[in-house]
């Protein structure tokens, strides 16, 4: 694993080994040599029979595929895709809000348009990554397309994910939930949608003046005082201003970051789940929010359709149609039934997803399978 430092880490927790290796702080766009180097070392110490890596979003997967050198006992699981997500970065964004920037912005060169060029640069190790391997790992039907696309010659596996163990112990009710809250995991960057929640959350209100939208993570509009005015984005005034024009203030609350157990309790807290991205693989928040129940309202992008089906375990949307968020949010509110049938369908769906026995026998299986094809 990545950390600080120059040196190479080594320990062993319950006879399992682990090394680290150098992590290139605020350099996600640069190869390094020496990560390839450190690997090189670990690779002769330890001796693997096969690497797997998980994500494609860092350089240093690159580093790892080029350091053990050996496609046909190399696995890569899918996450997110740097190279894809590019396109789809501008997230039905103004022009103005996509070339403006802060002081932060510009000393940083970080508004929107520079931070999609990152991507870009990104996606270009990432391409390389999985070029350079003969077994991709997936979970959607989006994945397996991007996958082909990039690499047409590597075989393909879907293998599900499992969750953080707090969320297969709770269940969310409809008599426990505060009514009309609306929840949603990140906001901080423009592919999260937060300006289409705002815009859908300003139709909510005129027939729900009541309702609430609670969104995880920092608070990006927050500007106490000097520092804080430092480090705002361009994004994040057009948000704080969106959230001005539909007159939110009072129904809007950034909770800060979550952990394990808090991300549980908001949920369970919630009347709706919301994830209005632009772009997705699996995002893990509404596959939490699905495992314990939380009647649920996506964008239908990327590989979300994979998870769950519209009408019978969620409700699917044009991602750039903020009016649809607004639509379905307000049938949620009215219809109970509906969200009572949403929620139990989701928990059922979400249970077989991630299954973790399953999903634990099935990556051992295919160790095997990839092992025992580059021995015979």
């Amino acid at each position: 694993f990545p950390l600080k430092g120059r040196r190479i880490i080594r320990g062993e927790i319950k006879h399992l080994k682990y090394f680290s290796f150098t992590r290139e702080v605020n350099n996600t766009t640069k190869y390094s040599r020496r990560v390839e180097d450190q690997l090189k070392v670990i690779i002769r110490e330890f001796e693997p029979d096969i690497v797997h890596i998980f994500g494609t979003e860092f350089p240093h997967a690159l580093s790892m595929v080029k350091a053990f050198d050996n496609p046909e006992r190399t696995l890569v699981s899918l996450q997110g895709l740097c190279s894809v997500i590019a396109e789809h970065y501008y997230a039905g964004l103004p022009i103005s809000v996509l070339y403006k920037c802060t002081l932060r912005d510009f000393l940083m060169q970080n508004n929107i348009v520079n931070q999609r060029k990152k991507f870009i640069k990104r996606g270009q190790f990432e391409v390389a990554t999985l070029k350079g391997v003969n077994y991709i790992i997936g979970r959607t039907e989006w994945d397996k397309i991007c996958a082909s696309r990039i690499n047409p010659k590597a075989k393909y596996y879907s293998v599900n994910e499992s969750l953080r163990e707090n969320f297969y112990h709770d269940e969310w009710t409809y008599e426990n939930c505060t009514k009309y809250t609306v929840f949603m995991s990140q906001g901080n960057y423009s592919i999260k949608g937060l300006h289409f929640a705002i815009e859908a959350m300003g139709e909510v209100v005129k027939k729900f003046p009541q309702s609430h939208l609670f969104i995880a993570g920092t608070n990006i509009i927050k500007n106490d005082n000097i520092k804080d005015n430092l480090k705002r984005t361009y994004y994040s005034k057009y948000v704080e201003n969106l959230i001005k024009r539909y007159d939110l203030t009072n129904n809007i609350t950034f909770t800060g970051h979550l952990n394990e157990i808090q991300m549980s309790a908001q949920l369970l807290n919630s009347h709706v789940f919301i994830s209005t991205s632009s772009i997705e693989n699996s995002p893990n928040s509404l596959c939490e929010a699905m495992m314990l129940g939380v009647p649920s309202i996506a964008s239908n992008v990327g590989g979300v359709s994979s998870l769950m089906t519209h009408q019978k375990e969620g409700l699917l949307y044009q991602y750039d149609a903020p009016y649809m968020l607004a639509y379905y949010v307000q049938q949620l509110f009215k219809d109970h039934e509906l969200a009572i049938r949403l929620s139990s369908n989701a928990k059922q769906r979400a249970a077989a997803t991630h299954d973790r026995y399953k999903n634990t026998k099935d990556i051992f299986e295919l160790y095997n399978t990839v092992f025992n094809k580059s021995v015979f």
